[in-house]
Parts: structure tokens; C-alpha cells; sequence
């Protein structure tokens, strides 16, 4: 069976060991948890899975929530029998009007017209020759210009890891997300908000192997991207295979180490780091 909340249980018609299918009871609005079990309802493992009941004629999501102030944002609106088979809507943000492109009585599709500035304003949608509003009034966010200006360090390992502090202007903690080429890093470990003008992102691993990729922002969840083309190069990491003399007198400074091994790069980046924090200026030969 299915288990839709925590009482509310329906027959599961079996796929496969891997998937089932189900109706869903009737019940009030809201979000509930969605758990299997095999034996009845006697048990059944909790999981993060939710189904979401909506009030029908209501717009209830719209995403994303905020884009550009320069426009262009594709705004989906997700809703229950809203306006039917008709496909003449008009997306409304603050004063501004834009032409929603319908998908189905549950879902349409807006473009962003451009702000006159940044801030909140109410986001509704009106129907037909009428301007009748559809549902109900939600607030769609302006933001300022977002832009990468420069990146450091200028280039990692393929292998990902590398901390890349990236600075430019616009940043925000909500929404961040960095993305490498095509590999984004969501928020939280992989891109860190430090300020307005500096996020930290995690570099990926490339996909591609070696080479330059763009890397750009968002703050939007990803729905818009900075397109600056700040470039960052991914190169197979430097390897050790020996150092000459491997010992030195402790305490003496300017004791001259030969370091051999491979992938060295001709860079002003270049350092030797002797244990944990001890590093200096490497001489490329």
C-alpha cells in the first residue's frame, strides 16, 4: 500500500522492485509525506518524499522567485485548473505586463520584462480582454546587476577541490550558485556567500579534462547566469617525485631545495609548501 500523511492509505499497484504506482486519496490543501509498505501498513519506512494537495484557482509557485533587473527571466507558474484551456493570460509584474506562454491548465511560462528598479513588486496574472485577476497576488523580486570581474586562484586541478574565491558585484547569499563551464555548485559547502563583490565557490572535477572554462554566478537558483566569460583553467596537478638535499639544518633560512617531479607550471603561482603552512616562492627551471 501507499501511505499518503500519516493515516490516509490507498492500494499500490507494483512495477517493479524499484517502483509503484497509486492514486491519491482525496483530502485537504497541504504537503504530505509519501511512504511504501509490503506488508499492509503494519510497517513501512519514513522518507523525504511529499505529495502536495493544491487549493484549486490558486497560483501557488512561481519560480523563480527573482531575476535580473534587466529582464528576461523565464518565470514558471505552477497552479490547480487556474484558467482552464484558455490560453490568453497576462503575467503582471508591479505595472509591468508580459505575455505568458500557457503549457496546460496547470502550468504557464513568463518572461521577465526589465525593472525600473531593483526591489520587490505584487506578481499576478490577469485573464483575457477582462484583466480579471487569476488566483491570487505574489511578489516577484528585482535584483541588482550581477558580474564576475576576476577569479583566484586562476587555475586548479581536473580533479576538483580547488577553492576559488570569485569577485565581482551583486552577489547575495540567497540563491547562489557557482557554475564552472557547465557543472554548477549549489550553496552551502560548494558556493559561499562572503559578500556582496566575494563568493567562494568549490571547482568541480572537469568533465572535459584539461582547459579553460567561464566561471559564472546566479542567484537566482541558477534560472539566470552571470556571462562575463571570467576564465579559470583546469590542469593536471603537479606531482613530487623527489626533493635534493632531502635534509637541512633547522632554524636557517635561504636553504636552497631542488624539487623534481611532473606537471610543474611556468607561473607567478608557483610555490613550494614545506609541511602544513610553510610556504615560498618557486623558481620554474
Amino acid at each position: 500500500i501507499c501511505r499518503f500523511g500519516l493515516n490516509e492509505t490507498v492500494r499500490a499497484e507494483y512495477e517493479s522492485s524499484s517502483m509503484v504506482t497509486c492514486v491519491a486519496p482525496s483530502r485537504g490543501a497541504g504537503t504530505v509525506s509519501v511512504s511504501v509498505s509490503n506488508n499492509g501498513g503494519l510497517d513501512g519506512l519514513g522518507s523525504g518524499a511529499q505529495f502536495t494537495y493544491l487549493v484549486s484557482g490558486s497560483a501557488w509557485s512561481v519560480t523563480p522567485s527573482s531575476g535580473t533587473k534587466a529582464g528576461g527571466t523565464s518565470v514558471t507558474v505552477l497552479g490547480a485548473d487556474m484558467w482552464g484551456e484558455n490560453g490568453d493570460v497576462t503575467c503582471v509584474f508591479g505595472s509591468l505586463q508580459s505575455s505568458a506562454d500557457v503549457q496546460d491548465s496547470h502550468s504557464l511560462v513568463c518572461t521577465t520584462p526589465a525593472g525600473s528598479a531593483a526591489g520587490v513588486v505584487d506578481f499576478s496574472l490577469r485573464l483575457g480582454a477582462t484583466g480579471s485577476m487569476i488566483g491570487e497576488v505574489r511578489s516577484f523580486e528585482y535584483l541588482l546587476p550581477l558580474h564576475v570581474s576576476g577569479v583566484w586562484p586562476l587555475r586548479g586541478s581536473v580533479a576538483g577541490g580547488s577553492v576559488v574565491s570569485v569577485t565581482g558585484s551583486g552577489f547575495r547569499e540567497a540563491g547562489l550558485r557557482c557554475r564552472f563551464g557547465t557543472e554548477e555548485v549549489l550553496g552551502g559547502a560548494g558556493a559561499q556567500f562572503v559578500s556582496s563583490t566575494v563568493v567562494a565557490c568549490v571547482a568541480p572535477g572537469s568533465m572535459s579534462g584539461v582547459g579553460t572554462v567561464a566561471v559564472e554566478v546566479s542567484v537566482n537558483d541558477g534560472s539566470d547566469f552571470t556571462s562575463d566569460r571570467v576564465e579559470f583553467l583546469y590542469e593536471t596537478s603537479a606531482t613530487v617525485t623527489s626533493v635534493w638535499p632531502s635534509v637541512g639544518v633547522s632554524g636557517t633560512s635561504d636553504q636552497v631545495v631542488t624539487v623534481v617531479g611532473e606537471h610543474f607550471a611556468r607561473s607567478s603561482d608557483l610555490i613550494c609548501r614545506f609541511g602544513l603552512n610553510g610556504t615560498v616562492r618557486a623558481m620554474f627551471l
